[in-house]
């Protein structure tokens, strides 16, 4: 199917379903955490708690298209920086776990310890999905590699 005719918020719903159902099919023993922002707000799309010796969380942004991770005052859309809001004082893994003072320092915890995989996960106009591997400055690694999916560091 042709997704390209879609409104642009038609277009976000697709990405994050067939998206999510990517990640859900790789990882189908994850627990889905949190509540996603709604349409439109910049916010964590996804997180999920994995039992793996090396990850111990999987957070994702959902894009469609030509759609890219956006610059904000809190440096790039899933940074570090982003996710904790170092600059703003918005703790979006706060938000996202609903105010949970223990899953959000769990999770901070891992983030620190570097257990945690942050993923951009890709739809195209024709419903194709692909996954990025991002950095603590929330850009795609040169090599990329998960220790999830593909096991090896």
């Amino acid at each position: 199917m042709d997704f390209r005719v879609l409104s642009t918020v038609r277009k976000e719903m697709v990405g994050e379903y067939l998206g999510g159902n990517t990640v859900k099919n790789l990882v189908p023993r994850a627990k889905e955490i949190g509540k996603a922002s709604t349409a439109g707000e910049i916010g964590i799309d996804g997180m999920f708690e994995v039992k793996h010796p090396d990850i111990d969380y999987v957070i994702v942004e959902y894009k469609y298209g030509s759609s890219k991770l956006r610059k904000t005052r809190d440096g790039l859309q899933m940074s570090d920086s982003w996710l904790r809001g170092d600059k703003t004082r918005y703790n979006r893994i706060e938000k996202f776990v609903g105010g949970d003072p223990m899953k959000t320092e769990s999770i901070r915890a891992a983030l620190r310890s570097g257990r945690v995989e942050k993923w951009l996960v890709h739809t195209d106009p024709f419903g194709q999905t692909s996954i990025g591997i991002l950095d603590e400055f929330g850009k795609l690694k040169s090599e990329q590699v998960s220790k999830l999916l593909w096991g090896k560091k």
